[in-house]
């Protein structure tokens, strides 16, 4: 032992005078892939000799997603009582196959000492289903080549997908978390499908930016390094099985592979195995399986008329600025929501108000937060109420219901009935001062007030008198036409503020281009997220208020059966439903998101103009 000890040292101690330069240049990757999905190759150089000039060849077949990666380490070794030393450069490409079928990757040449070398080529099946052939990753010197056999389809790396309840009710909140098992490192990960989830409204929990929390498990015996990598809460907006498709990933995953030991010593084998060793950079896809839901219905019975479809578990607070006013002075009624689940698409019944109640639109706040328990929060609808005539009024009570699937129930909270007391407002009057006892002194503010003029009065015709001609009556008939014009319109316009849909109907374009406003104030200070959220919401936002879509109702299916009743084309539809897709998909997809703000927020002016002069 104490021999093999003093060898070591002495062996060390030559190396950098026992070097034996030797040029092995090679082209290492798979033999066979999948249509479709990326995978890696790479030129690896073996040399002490100074390189350059590496010329690829042309990838015929093949789409070059990134490279050439260059890396380069340096390894020592033993071959019997000689002592290797050698650089190792690679250049590594990370290509696409597009087209099933079989191709060669021509060789690579680099310029080592003055000497051009050439690697070998490299024959590739691409399948079009899933591979039953291992990925093939061969990498070794000039003596003896070792390979390393990746199988994607093992128990390696993988995700799985745990929805927090199987069998929902409509409506109610799910959360669905990704969860990813590896066993490797992983240097990255690539969502390749969007967020988007046909049959439900969905919320983000996770920040796409925030550092993975990493965990270890046991599954089957196996010990592995997990991480959640995607959250999401979502609402069933229609009952029956909905499938939800798989989440698709596309990664590097990372193989630490030692050197083979060539000294025919096992004990030194050993020793320079654990002190050289090599990282394989492997591009594989993995995905989740789908996940089947099945969704229950709202139950019939006992189902109230107040019920808009807000489910999960609310309070509901009223609030009324005053009992007591004047005509024409305004008053405030305030009704809060709060509460676990689909907080945003909460709403409120129409509401009575008195006819000689002028009452504009709500102003609707809400504040809704997203944790990984779900989402809840509070949303608020505030009326600006003014009095026109003087009076006692009631405004009567107004009933919010919800659906508690915990329960099973229905479950209606009621506002109280509130009595106004108006009273005639106060008429502007204006004061007279007196500064003497003589009407001569009397002083005025305006021009309507004179001092009385004393008798004799002496009258005199100053022209001709329009009471009685046919100007007089033309100009009596107008005053009672514009009369009743202005009665009707009166009757029209709060007749149609009284109708929630007509008046979102007609502000459903206003509304959408201020939403689309902020947007653009994101997307000039590079804020994606709260683009992305405000531009999806203007969409979904000017749909449901354009076409009296409820919000709660709101999926690509009511669109495009909604959009058809109006007469709106095919394509118009499709393109609306693309640029939402687009968005969402853009708001996780790697890379640079300002083009796609750009392109995303100039398509959704674009298509919200088409559909307007459509409509027309």
């Amino acid at each position: 032992m104490k021999n093999k000890t003093f060898f070591i040292a002495i062996m060390m101690a030559l190396i950098p005078f026992l070097g034996i330069s030797q040029v092995d240049f090679t082209l290492q990757g798979p033999s066979v892939v999948q249509q479709g999905t990326s995978f890696q190759v790479k030129f690896v150089l073996q040399s002490e000799g100074d390189y350059k000039n590496f010329t690829p060849p042309n990838f015929q077949g093949f789409m070059i997603l990134s490279g050439p990666n260059t890396s380069q380490q340096t390894s020592i070794q033993m071959s019997g009582t000689k002592v290797i030393k050698s650089i190792v450069s690679t250049y590594s490409y990370t290509l696409r196959a597009n087209d099933a079928g079989e191709f060669t990757i021509g060789a690579g040449s680099i310029s080592v000492e003055g000497k051009v070398y050439k690697s070998n080529t490299l024959p590739i099946k691409v399948t079009t289903g899933a591979s039953s052939q291992p990925h093939n990753l061969q990498q070794g010197g000039t003596q003896q080549n070792a390979s390393h056999t990746i199988n994607p389809d093992s128990k390696d790396i993988f995700v799985r997908a745990y929805p927090s309840k199987r069998d929902p009710y409509q409506g109610e909140q799910i959360i669905i978390t990704y969860k990813l098992f590896t066993k490797v490192g992983v240097s990255s990960i690539r969502p390749r499908t969007g967020s988007t989830y046909p049959g439900f409204w969905m919320q983000d929990l996770m920040d796409p930016n925030q550092r993975l929390v990493q965990n270890e498990e046991v599954v089957s015996g196996v010990r592995y390094i997990t991480a959640d990598i995607k959250k999401v809460a979502l609402f069933p907006v229609r009952a029956g099985e909905i499938t939800i498709e798989p989440l698709i990933l596309d990664l590097t995953a990372q193989y630490t592979k030692a050197r083979q030991g060539r000294t025919g010593d096992p004990f030194l084998d050993q020793f320079f195995n654990g002190m050289f060793q090599s990282v394989d950079n492997v591009e594989l896809t993995v995905q989740s399986e789908s996940v089947k839901l099945n969704v229950k219905p709202y139950p019939t019975n006992n189902k109230p008329a107040s019920f808009k479809g807000a489910t999960g578990n609310y309070t509901f607070k009223p609030e009324l600025s005053s009992t007591e006013a004047k005509t024409n002075e305004a008053i405030t009624l305030k009704f809060t929501i709060a509460g676990n689940g689909n907080i945003e698409l909460a709403d409120l019944p129409e509401i009575n108000f008195p006819v000689d109640f002028e009452v504009y639109d709500p102003k609707i706040n809400q504040n809704v937060k997203k944790t990984a328990s779900g989402v809840s929060g509070w949303k608020s609808f505030e009326y600006l109420i003014i009095p026109r005539a003087a009076g006692t009024f009631t405004i009567p009570a107004v009933p919010f219901s919800f659906f508690d699937p915990a329960k099973g129930t229905y479950v209606t909270l009621t506002s109280p009935a509130y009595t106004i007391l108006v009273e005639k407002g106060d008429g502007t009057v204006h004061d007279i001062s007196y500064t003497a006892i003589h009407q001569q002194d009397i002083k005025y503010i305006g021009n309507d007030i004179r001092h009385l003029k004393l008798p004799p009065y002496t009258f005199t015709l100053t022209g001709s008198v329009i009471y009685g001609s046919w100007q007089f009556w033309a100009i009596a008939i107008l005053l009672i036409i514009m009369f009743f014009v202005a009665v009707i319109a009166t009757a029209k316009t709060r007749k149609q503020r009284r109708n929630v849909a007509l008046m979102r109907n007609k502000k459903a374009t206003k509304v959408a281009r201020n939403r689309l406003k902020r947007g653009y104030s994101y997307l000039k200070n590079n804020q994606s997220d709260q683009f992305f959220e405000e531009n999806t919401n203007a969409l979904w936002g000017y749909l449901s208020d354009k076409f009296t879509i409820p919000r709660s109702a709101l999926s690509r299916e009511t669109i495009y059966e909604r959009l058809s009743e109006k007469g709106i084309g095919d394509d118009y539809i499709k393109e609306i439903v693309d640029i939402i897709d687009a968005g969402e998909f853009a708001r996780y997809a790697p890379g640079d998101k300002q083009h796609d703000m750009e392109k995303i927020y100039r398509n959704s002016i674009d298509i919200i103009s088409k559909i307007e002069q459509n409509l027309r």
